[in-house]
């Protein structure tokens, strides 16, 4: 154990869906709203102000901004603006699919785009994973406030919230 270094910027990504009547129109599947999910948004933003994450370090991605390729865009923009002695932050925050559903096994988030019958439309967990590993930045934060999102810890160190308690593990 030990303290982190003091990062030289840091760098975040908010992505959130509240509103799925895209998703339920693309699939023909309903798929039920997640009225928390702005709130969750704006008090993240509030903390990351008070961390010291300017605005123009903020990418904040919600609703119909919220897609597969603008996740994707994000993750690729910050590992070319990112440096080593940086530190980055990923907040996803919407509904989550299971491990059978996801493409490598580890279930992923539903996009503002998620079309559930089609997986070319989905990001899932490895491939946010791989490009969280392919960041530069040597501190990275990623909380994903979704269902089935526990498999996208396995291998990471992982710090697990619930009513009960909070759990600091190495999740096999």
């Amino acid at each position: 154990t030990g303290t982190l270094p003091r990062p030289k910027a840091k760098w975040a990504i908010l992505f959130g869906v509240s509103d799925f009547a895209n998703v339920t129109k693309l699939s023909g599947i309903k798929v039920p709203s997640l009225p928390g999910v702005v709130k969750d948004m704006v008090e993240m933003g509030e903390l990351l102000g008070k961390a010291g994450i300017p605005p123009e370090r903020r990418i904040v991605l919600y609703n119909e901004k919220a897609t597969t390729a603008a996740l994707r865009k994000a993750l690729a923009d910050l590992r070319e603006k990112t440096a080593p002695d940086d530190a980055v932050m990923l907040y996803v925050s919407s509904h989550g699919m299971p491990k059978q559903e996801g493409l490598a096994g580890l279930g992923y988030p539903v996009t503002w785009d998620t079309q559930l019958n089609d997986k070319s439309s989905i990001i899932d967990f490895e491939e946010i994973r791989e490009s969280l590993a392919a960041l530069p930045a040597r501190q990275v934060l990623w909380i994903a406030d979704t269902c089935h999102s526990g498999g996208a810890a396995i291998g990471l160190p992982s710090v697990e919230f619930s009513t009960r308690n909070i759990v600091i593990s190495r999740v096999h």
